[in-house]
């Protein structure tokens, strides 16, 4: 008889020898019953754990459709009168961060799509020589461009309802946090030419 081969299979914790008279589904058998006895890895949440985003109390601003910010008004001060003050301070302070910063990049974006359009309007972007040495390079050269005049439009049009409609409810919410005795040196509303303060 040869002597025996060992295979250790690290993951499962056993040792198989080939030589003996062991069959193939004894030790299938044995295996599911090792599986079965050992313990499962348990998710532990805790101080040191990533905290799980907060879902917002308050309506999603509507971009697109109807302004709904009567119904986020209506949500802040439901929220308001069944939380302490430092609760709906601070879920007010989060709700307002999260659109401050949509519209923060939507007002960036505007600026950089308003250089690029100046820059196009300066100066010719193809001169007569790139057209009469190679035409096939100039016409592709113009049609990329006109793509590209195009993309820049309709984001500048996204970018720009965008920030009207967070302005706009920023104003009402500003006005609804007024009357209940809440100003905040932290909820400005920004523009294209600077930020807006009380």
């Amino acid at each position: 008889m040869k002597p025996a081969t060992i295979l250790l299979l690290p993951i499962l914790g056993l040792s198989i020898q080939l030589a003996s008279q062991q069959s193939l589904g004894d030790v299938a058998r044995q295996t599911r019953s090792n599986k079965a006895d050992s313990p499962h890895a348990k998710l532990v949440v805790d101080d040191d754990s990533t905290p799980l985003p907060k879902k917002s109390p308050f309506p999603g601003l509507e971009i697109d459709g109807l302004d709904n910010t009567e119904e986020i008004i209506k949500a802040m001060e439901a929220y308001r009168l069944s939380h302490t003050s430092e609760d709906f301070v601070a879920t007010i302070r989060s709700w307002y961060d999260e659109y401050d910063s949509s519209l923060d990049h939507a007002i960036t974006d505007q600026k950089i799509i308003r250089d690029r359009q100046y820059s196009r309007a300066r100066g010719a972007q193809f001169s007569s020589i790139d057209r009469n040495n190679d035409p096939t390079q100039y016409q592709k050269r113009q049609i990329a461009e006109i793509r590209a005049e195009d993309n820049d439009r309709r984001r500048f049009e996204a970018d720009s309802q965008l920030s009207k409609r967070i302005q706009q409810t920023f104003n009402r919410v500003r006005y609804y946090l007024s009357t209940k005795g809440h100003k905040f040196d932290w909820f400005q509303i920004r523009y294209a030419n600077g930020t807006g303060t009380w």
